[in-house]
């Protein structure tokens, strides 16, 4: 093993008594604090090598080094043409009526506007821009919802995803948002990042409930003749240009508003007499490629591509994604009308012609909705985009899919390949491998077999590489149709990894040995800022490969998808994790989709979700299946609806990885069971649903007041008394992530780019007065790093040594909310924070450091040194080095040989009293090797 190093940084008394807490009871005192948080980042710019502060997590010499070597393998006997240029151009939308704008379905039938969700995303939403911004006015609404569309609970269950949505904007800021949940609540919300809000009176399901907002000095709303208490907030000011109507991110039901009046008078929409719209002109563009932003609100992204094919007998297009949905015509023949953004496989054999053809895209423009408020960007144009684009010649009989599964992974690789054709075929199938990342190898044949029908399934056991996050090795797995001439008459090649993931013993396993999953979350509000709305949804791969590359040189072997809002189910993400040895919670498109059991109906988009798995099924990367990230269930048949439908679908799909149908249910006011699933929180007897058991699941949360995490203190992490904490980690049926924890910092402002571009403050300020008594000041924005990163080391190493399984930071890299949240390690121009540092030497496989969380020691106080280990075995040895202020050495202790098994992941080493010499600030370095 490569020798590792991690640091503690301590203050010595110099007396028997000390401060164990950072804050809080028992602490330093606020003057003590800063000295201590200053002392410790002049330290960290030596320990890392990093005197200003002005490195970037991943280079570009880094990530083009990457891309310059990244392929696909290909087939040899069909013909696969990747579209991956087209001539781009863009149209103003032609709309039916003037200034009213009907996203994704939504219809005006001359008295009513419907939105109708059609039970499948993307959900409609609807615009009218006044004719003239208006400051003072008063406009009313009637508003229907039908009875199907309440919940099972009578709180704001789901707020975060349903409800119906009624917005005056400026811009695309909402000075005015009322928001119906599905429960029959309704509130007014004042704050752009945090859900403060104002209680109206419950609307009534199944008839039209009257709105009235007045718009002056104060606002002022009613609904149903009963006004709020107290006058409305809001955080902009300013004349209002626009109306937004927005159904929320789940598909349920419909909902329909009528009789819009504007200081009592009725809005005639008046019909559109124009038919056409300038073109302008992008020029040829990569794909796959998006367009959005203000500057681009309400144009139609329009793709075309002239191409020559020789003989063929059987064409199929595919388009990965027309998102939000979209059209597409092949020699001026319209063979895609499609309402949502599906992948589409289209049999163009008829309309494809030898020779010349010309291809045409059209993509729909996405409405400016804003689904996940407290992280978003100003301009909620977010990118509308066309997926990757690529055609298929075979014969009139081919495999439609191959799917590789590894059962076992011990002394060889044990599993079964699945394929299926498009009609039966009597002949032969052989299965091939051979090594295609980071090496090449020659094909080695997998299994062979005869076939009478459509489908076939064939086992193998071969000494092949294992697929590791240390080792990412991929095969180009290739299936081969043979006649009975001996012919081969169709491949269908796959990339994977030969690798099993499992959790056994409460642990995660990776081809038979432990292993942590450490990493972060990713959001992805990539720079530059004015193309944050586009590469939100649609990154360019070296957008992608830089954000993966960052991670890993945190030490981070995992990644939790988190398009907040969008999701995801781009390849690319699992292509290039495959290839740098990320592993993955994924979370398909349909991202917080198992939300939708807040209604008694089934889940509503299973079909779908399963759909998208499929089409990742290959990628070795990803090995967890996530169904929701925050949810707050008030009964636990609501719980039992969930994981008993998650498991059972992603079952039906998939039995080789393991589950997380909600990312944190542990909350104080929700509930949920034991690990069992036989007490609940009041410890009475109960039996949960299969689902909570199953040994698949993991269970996850998301500890941010036990990891100092929103202004927490040490004390409490020290005793990590969150509810069912104790068990989550000690339970032997599950393993347990915490997917979300974080502590707040402010990004260096001396780095180039942070020197011109504008700073926006951010409400996780509020988070800084219970650290240090106070917030801190611009000037000591490396203070305020050094805190986030005392903070995550200790985190870390509290949960590791309890025995937590994976741990992912929220998130990777700023520029959530509009570029100021300020918990990532990475800021939003890809510096590293000191939290970066302080991740990297946490998530460490194995490293050694004190075992409290102390931050002062006095004369009577020993030191335990703690062993952290996520799966490696042998022996080791450990050496302590203590440092004084002037970098002289006060004590050295040495553990030879220290033996280490695969189960310890925490092994204490023999305490010693450490000699430090007059009171003050003292550097401990510790080396495993």
């Amino acid at each position: 093993m490569k020798k590792v190093e991690t640091h503690d940084f301590i203050y010595y008394t110099g007396e028997k008594d000390r401060p164990v807490n950072f804050n809080g009871q028992e602490s330093f005192s606020i003057e003590q604090r800063l000295e201590f948080l200053n002392k410790y980042q002049e330290n960290a710019r030596k320990w890392y090598d990093d005197p200003d502060f002005l490195s970037k997590a991943a280079t570009d010499t880094e990530v083009d080094a990457f891309l310059d070597n990244y392929s696909l393998s290909m087939p040899k006997v069909r013909k696969v043409i990747p579209f991956d240029t087209m001539t781009a151009y863009k149209k103003d939308e032609v709309t039916q009526y003037r200034n009213l704008h009907l996203y994704c379905g939504a219809k005006f039938t001359g008295e009513e506007i419907i939105l109708d969700n059609q039970g499948i995303r993307p959900n409609p939403s609807v615009k009218y821009e006044f004719p003239a911004p208006l400051s003072s006015f008063t406009i009313a609404m009637d508003i229907f919802i039908p009875k199907d569309y309440k919940s099972t609970q009578a709180t704001a269950c789901g707020h975060n995803t349903s409800g119906r949505v009624i917005e005056l904007r400026c811009g695309t800021l909402d000075r005015v948002k009322v928001k119906f949940f599905c429960s029959g609540l309704t509130r007014a919300y004042e704050d752009k990042w945090i859900p403060r809000t104002k209680e109206l009176s419950p609307y009534k399901f199944g008839e039209y409930n009257h709105l009235e907002i007045n718009v002056g000095e104060n606002i002022t709303i009613s609904l149903n003749g009963i006004p709020c208490e107290s006058p409305v907030g809001s955080y902009i000011t300013g004349p209002c240009d626009n109306l937004f109507l927005d159904s929320g991110m789940l598909s349920k039901s419909f909902w329909k508003v009528k009789n819009i009046e504007i200081d009592g008078e009725k809005i005639n929409f008046e019909k559109n007499i124009s038919k056409e719209s300038a073109t302008e002109i992008i020029g040829e563009v990569s794909l796959p490629y998006a367009i959005g932003s203000h500057k681009n609100k309400d144009k139609e992204l329009y793709l075309e591509k002239t191409f020559t094919i020789d003989n063929f007998e059987k064409a199929v297009l595919s388009l990965t994604t027309l998102d939000p949905y979209g059209k597409a015509w092949l020699n001026d023949n319209l063979i895609l009308d499609t309402n949502t953004f599906e992948k589409s496989d289209i049999d163009v054999t008829k309309f494809l012609k030898k020779g010349e053809n010309r291809l045409k895209i059209m993509v729909k423009p996405r409405g400016p909705e804003v689904y996940c408020f407290w992280h978003r960007h100003n301009d909620c144009y977010f990118g509308w985009l066309c997926g990757e684009v690529y055609l298929t010649l075979t014969k009139e009989t081919h495999f439609n899919e191959l799917t590789v599964i590894t059962h076992s992974a011990a002394d060889f690789a044990k599993g079964t390949v699945k394929l299926s054709l498009n009609k039966p075929f009597k002949g032969t199938v052989k299965v091939t491998a051979e090594e295609c990342y980071p090496g090449k190898s020659e094909a080695v044949t997998l299994a062979s077999s005869e076939i009478e029908n459509d489908s076939a399934v064939l086992s193998f056991e071969k000494d092949l590489k294992l697929w590791s996050s240390d080792n990412p090795v991929l095969y180009a797995v290739r299936a081969i149709l043979i006649d009975e001439n001996g012919n081969e008459t169709d491949d269908l090649v796959e990339e994977t990894g030969f690798r099993t993931v499992e959790s056994k013993d409460g642990a995660i396993y990776i081809n038979g040995h432990r292993q942590m999953l450490n990493g972060a979350l990713l959001m992805q509000f990539l720079p530059p800022f004015d193309q944050v709305p586009v590469n939100h949804t649609c990154p360019l791969a070296k957008q992608i490969a830089w954000q993966i590359q960052m991670l890993k040189n945190m030490n981070g072997n995992f990644l939790r998808l988190h398009m907040l809002g969008y999701g995801s189910n781009d390849k690319r993400y699992a292509r290039i994790c495959d290839r740098l040895g990320i592993m993955l919670i994924w979370t398909t498109r349909y991202i917080d989709t198992l939300e939708s059991l807040v209604w008694p109906d089934p889940w509503s988009e299973k079909e779908q979700f399963k759909k998208q798995m499929k089409d990742v099924l290959n990628h070795p990367s990803i090995v967890v299946w996530e169904g929701s990230n925050e949810f707050y269930p008030k009964n636990l048949f609501e719980i039992d609806r969930m994981y008993d439908d998650f498991i059972d679908t992603i079952l039906s799909v998939d039995k080789t990885r393991l589950i997380c149908p909600c990312s944190h249910l542990y909350y104080d006011d929700c509930v949920c069971y034991n690990d069992a699933g036989t007490k609940d929180k009041e410890n009475n007897d109960v039996m949960s649903g299969h689902g909570w058991r199953h040994p698949q699941i993991i269970r996850s949360a998301h500890p941010y007041v036990t990891a100092c995490g929103y202004g927490q203190g040490f004390e409490r992490m020290r005793k990590q008394d969150l509810d069912f904490q104790p068990e989550l980690f000690k339970s032997k049926e599950h393993a347990y992530l915490a997917t979300e924890f974080a502590v707040t910092s402010l990004p260096n402002p001396n780095t180039p780019e942070a020197k011109v571009a504008t700073y926006y403050d951010s409400y996780e300020r509020g988070c800084e007065p219970p650290y240090i008594g106070r917030v801190f000041e611009q000037s000591e924005w490396a203070e305020s790093q050094a805190l986030a990163a005392f903070c995550a080391f200790n985190a870390v190493k509290i949960f590791r040594s309890l025995g937590v399984d994976g741990m992912t930071w929220c998130c990777l890299s700023s520029g959530a909310n509009n570029g100021s949240y300020m918990k990532p390690p990475i800021d939003f121009y890809g510096y590293k924070k000191i939290g970066f540092y302080s991740l990297k030497d946490a998530f460490n496989s194995i490293f050694a450091s004190k075992k409290d969380i102390n931050v002062a020691y006095g004369t009577e106080d020993s030191m335990t040194p703690i062993l952290l280990n996520s799966g490696k075995e042998g022996t080791v040895k450990v050496t302590c080095i203590i440092y004084d202020e002037e970098d002289n050495i006060t004590d050295t202790k040495v553990f030879e040989k220290v033996s280490i098994k695969e189960k310890d992941y925490a092994l204490d080493l023999p305490s010693f009293k450490p000699n430090f010499k007059d009171k003050g600030y003292y550097t401990i370095k510790w080396t495993v090797e």
